[in-house]
């Protein structure tokens, strides 16, 4: 019917319109030297690192390229210094690449960007069900979570406050902990990051019998070191100290 060949031109002509290169024909050209512009203000030095290092132009520095390698290069730069600038909360930034040419063909790449506006944080539903969710430590990581709402939604902060409490649990014997949710919603036109982050704790284990494998000292002796009583609650501090006190002795 019509209705069909008309959808199936307008999605061709989408296609075109996509695929057309917006960068003229560059010829060949040695790459001399990138430089990044716009971040120079104080506290951007993480994100023009980050940047620079997630430009493939600077594996070509010095190296004669043809033109469509060249092309291609100076294409895939606007998407990795926008790639690069999402870990800090920044989804809308403003990049042009400039590649002016100069004696020799020489190139200096320049790259311009503009940050605008990070995404914040709006809404936060964070929560550990089962019993690790009465466990007084684990409430208290909960509470002190961020980013929280109002704050920018930078991952590595996110990363570093996720790993923590996953961390936390563990060390206070909820082995069978897992998550229930665990995604971050950005929408880009609004600005904004909505998390969902729930972890099911599962049981706490308990301390169970010790038992020391040794031919050199009488038996029972060790056992004073151990400074727990079977079936207590599980928590890697009690190890951690058995091992200091085991390093003391100078025989371990």
């Amino acid at each position: 019917p019509p209705v069909f060949r008309r959808c199936a031109i307008s999605l061709s002509l989408g296609l075109a319109l996509v695929l057309v290169p917006t960068l003229p024909a560059l010829g060949r050209g040695t790459i001399e030297r990138v430089e990044i512009r716009g971040l120079e203000a104080d506290g951007d030095e993480a994100i023009e690192q980050n940047v620079r290092l997630a430009l493939t132009l600077n594996d070509d520095l010095g190296e004669v390229q043809g033109e469509s390698r060249l092309e291609y290069l100076l294409l895939r730069a606007e998407k990795e210094a926008r790639q690069a600038l999402e870990p800090f909360g920044y989804y809308s930034p403003t990049i042009t690449v400039d590649a002016p040419r100069g004696e020799g063909d020489r190139i200096v790449v320049t790259v311009h960007v503009d940050k605008g506006e990070p995404v914040t944080v709006r809404d936060a539903h964070i929560a550990i069900l089962g019993p690790g969710g009465q466990d007084r430590y684990l409430q208290r990581d909960l509470e002190a979570f961020r980013p929280r709402p109002g704050e920018p939604f930078h991952h590595e902060t996110y990363d570093a406050n996720k790993d923590g409490i996953t961390r936390r649990l563990a060390e206070r014997g909820y082995f069978d902990a897992d998550f229930m949710e665990r995604r971050v919603r950005v929408t880009r036109a609004e600005k904004a990051a909505d998390i969902e982050l729930v972890w099911d704790s599962g049981f706490r284990y308990d301390m169970g019998p010790t038992t020391f494998h040794q031919d050199y000292f009488r038996p029972g002796l060790l056992d004073r070191l151990v400074h727990w009583e079977e079936g207590s609650y599980f928590h890697q501090g009690k190890l951690d100290r058995l091992r200091e006190s085991l390093v003391k002795l100078d025989y371990f």
